[in-house]
């Protein structure tokens, strides 16, 4: 049999590759069996132990050695462990654990051949013991296995067992997130936060949908497992505290399923709320069969309708005819199933009871519908009968609109959702709720069970784009939210609710008026004394101070703690806190500043995160339609290899990657942000900047120039663009400035994703969702 011979680059590559590990007399004989990188990419251990089965054990140690750390560094880790009394063949973790219905009490023995890493996350202490316990116990015959079982019972509520985790079987059996993360990391070598969230949530998804126990050991398992499939990350970015970051998700995701469970059950069982059919022009307008108005009502079926019907997991279907009685539908349904005493029985739509007078309107608006079904139920107590009209979609609901059945097999076959796709989500969602009763109160629990449902259903969606809770005097928004409101107030304007009534405010009398101005008058009169101590100019932080700079910050992070409580209580603004600490007018300030930033966010990135992300920004601008501004930025950002001058210019793009701004243009948002000059007389000549205002000057393919506005009219200047930015960024934070309210989507990303800092309270909709658009760009770029 002719085997093709190997290319002369793949022999070159492999030679270069084994003379790396000082293992070049390979070559021949990997040449002579076929072997290439390729190859390499694919072999497992049985394959290294017949291939170098004549070599003395130093050399196989070492290939297997830098093979390992080889294959992790490109992406593709050889297993991590191994069954070693059952079986060889490798087993799916889901498998394992699907067979076990009991709580383990031992722990099967491991053998690790993954790889090593420079930092391992510490276990609990009792692990310690747990593992000489396994060592000696599997030792043992298998005569004794009952034995060690029995003892491992006895101290079950004293020690717990953790089992080796094979998290590359876990993100594997978990698309399409899983393999996607993989794949990042192969590219990138490092994760951004938002992937570390995604990685932490398909982690906790996967035990949440196999059923799997966690418990803290277990968590920590799983942070060994990802320290050795990603050397590059930090134990410290999933664990700052005693519990990290696995377990508490784990945790809260079940406390969400118990509290979602609790409130449909609440939601469905609530004969309190509030029903708004009563404000309806005409009480019949809902489901009324002698409704002239309703077109559905009134058509006359000469044929037979088969509807499907259900009766305990079982279906079938039952014909039906014009007139459509309740009665007679009932009886030909109970005769399919053979059952005979048909008055305990009754009709259900989603676990709601169908009223016979409204029977007839069900059948002749959903009996197209290819998800329309009945259930057959035994009579339930009057008080536990549930209202059609409360009813909620879920999953299976959602999966099955009309509208999104294309979305679902589209996003099945790998596409993902656009801006536009979710608007259509969302609409077709709301408009379900409110099919059966258009004056439906929806609530903030209906809003996160909705949420929930679509998150479900595309794993790959963020929940803040569908529905943020009203918290900190923020008003509720999302996707969801809005186009409720809006469709409520579509209702309203047609007439078809009626507004409610708004109860007028009293007014006090004037004397008591009076009062209460003189009151806030004395109590300023008493103010003004004690504020002008407070804005008395600190000498020790003056502008002309002589200290040095390393005894003037040792100094200023020792009063960091008094200083906070002066803005965040109100006892100085930041313009008195700028007058006050007069050394934050000047260039020391800066450095001042930063320290206040790193000692409130620790973990805050640097703008070095921007050098790798602004490619992605250039990726998806160069989709959108044609604008002059954008293509001769991206003329300029193509004709340079300088990356800090092509990041610099591609933070003039970012406001081209949001579907929209409001009611704001998209160059007024970004000029408020970031405005560009051709010289600095055009500077000069648009007279002082507005606050937090970033501007910079660009001539013959550079940045001569960058400054900003702080709070007080105190300008500061820079050479670089990006420093301009970051300093601008730490007086925002440090001071506790609002972003201004145009430019806030624009704000709220460089906080997200360049310095990744989250977003406490107020994060538009659009944030989280366009910044993991903008991660699954490719990062490929012609220039």
């Amino acid at each position: 049999m002719d085997v093709p011979e190997l290319p002369k680059e793949s022999i070159e590559r492999l030679r270069k590759l084994l003379k790396s590990w000082r293992l070049e007399f390979l070559l021949e004989q990997f040449i002579d069996e076929k072997i290439d990188e390729e190859v390499l990419q694919m072999i497992d251990a049985t394959h290294i132990d017949l291939l170098l089965h004549k070599y003395p054990m130093g050399v196989q140690i070492r290939f297997s050695h830098n093979l390992e750390k080889w294959r992790r560094n490109i992406g593709k880790p050889l297993r991590a462990t191994y069954f070693r009394e059952f079986s060889t063949t490798h087993l799916n973790t889901k498998e394992i654990y699907g067979e076990s219905t009991c709580p383990q009490t031992t722990t099967l023995p491991m053998e690790d051949k993954g790889y090593q890493s420079s930092e391992i996350a510490a276990s609990p202490e009792d692990n310690i013991s747990i593992i000489s316990n396994e060592m000696s116990s599997w030792k043992t015959s298998s005569e004794d296995l009952s034995i060690i079982t029995g003892k491992s019972k006895d101290i079950q509520g004293k020690t717990k067992k953790s089992s080796k985790i094979d998290l590359e079987e876990i993100l594997t059996n978990s698309p399409p997130n899983g393999p996607d993360l993989i794949e990042l990391y192969r590219k990138q070598k490092h994760f951004n936060h938002l992937d570390r969230k995604r990685l932490i949530s398909t982690i906790v998804n996967y035990y949440l949908e196999c059923k799997l126990p966690m418990d803290l050991a277990t968590s920590y398992d799983l942070e060994n497992a990802i320290l050795k499939m990603f050397p590059n990350e930090n134990l410290r970015l999933y664990r700052s505290t005693k519990y990290g970051k696995i377990i508490c998700r784990y945790n809260r995701e079940m406390k969400k399923e118990r509290e979602c469970e609790e409130m449909r059950e609440r939601g469905v069982k609530d004969n309190n709320a509030l029903d708004m059919s009563q404000y309806l022009p005409n009480e019949s307008f809902l489901m009324d069969e002698n409704d002239s108005e309703d077109p559905e009502a009134n058509v006359l079926i000469n044929h037979d309708i088969l509807i499907q019907t259900v009766h305990q997991g079982q279906k079938k279907f039952t014909k039906i005819r014009t007139p459509f009685f309740y009665n007679s539908f009932l009886t030909t349904a109970c005769e399919n199933f053979n059952i005979t005493n048909v008055n305990d029985y009754c009709l259900h739509i989603n676990g709601c009871e169908i009223e016979e007078d409204r029977f007839k309107n069900f059948i002749l608006k959903f009996y197209k519908s290819p998800t329309f079904s009945i259930e057959l139920k035994s009579k339930l107590n009057a008080e536990d009968k549930l209202d059609l009209s409360q009813h909620l979609p879920d999953v299976e609901y959602i999966k099955n609109i009309p509208a999104l059945v294309p979305l679902v097999k589209m996003y099945k076959a790998g596409k993902r959702l656009e801006n536009a796709d979710r608007t259509t989500i969302a609409k077709s969602v709301i408009d379900e709720c409110l099919k059966i009763n258009p004056g439906r109160v929806l609530k903030k629990s209906d809003f996160l069970i909705l949420t929930k449902a679509i998150c479900e259903l595309f794993p790959t969606e963020v929940p803040s784009t569908y529905y943020i809770p009203c918290q900190n005097s923020n008003p509720a928004r999302g996707k969801l939210f809005y186009t409720y409101a809006n469709k409520r107030s579509l209702l309203y304007s047609t007439g078809l609710l009626a507004p409610k009534p708004r109860e007028k405010r009293k007014i006090s009398s004037l004397s008591d008026l009076e009062d209460s101005d003189k009151s806030h008058d004395d109590d300023d009169a008493r103010e003004r004394p004690s504020r002008r101590k407070r804005l008395k100019e600190s000498k020790e932080f003056s502008i002309h101070t002589p200290l040095d700079m390393e005894t003037l910050m040792d100094k200023w992070q020792e009063c960091h703690e008094r200083r906070r409580e002066e803005l965040m209580n109100g006892i100085l603004t930041p313009k008195k806190y700028m007058k006050k600490y007069t050394i934050l007018q000047g260039e020391r300030g800066l450095r001042l500043i930063e320290l206040d930033v790193r000692e409130l966010y620790p973990n805050m990135e640097s703008i070095e995160t921007w050098l790798i992300l602004y490619e992605k920004v250039v990726a998806k601008v160069r989709s959108v339609k044609k604008i002059e501004h954008v293509q001769k930025i991206l003329w300029d950002i193509d004709a340079s290899e300088d990356i800090r001058y092509r990041a610099s210019l591609a933070l003039d793009l970012l406001v081209y990657i949001f579907p929209s701004c409001g009611r704001v243009s998209k160059p007024e948002v970004q000029n408020r942000f970031l405005k560009q000059y051709q010289s600095m007389e055009s500077l000069l000549s648009d007279g002082c900047p507005q606050e937090l205002q970033l501007r910079y000057v660009h001539q013959n393919h550079k940045i001569v120039y960058a400054d900003f506005m702080a709070c007080g009219g105190y300008i500061f200047k820079f050479h670089d663009l990006l420093d301009a930015l970051t300093h601008c960024f730490h007086y925002i934070k440090a001071l506790n400035l609002e972003y201004p309210k145009i430019s806030l989507y624009l704000w709220q990303f460089v906080q997200l994703a360049i310095f990744q800092i989250d977003i406490e309270s107020g994060q538009l909709t659009q944030i989280e969702s366009t910044l993991n658009d903008l991660l699954q760009v490719p990062t490929t770029m012609e220039i």
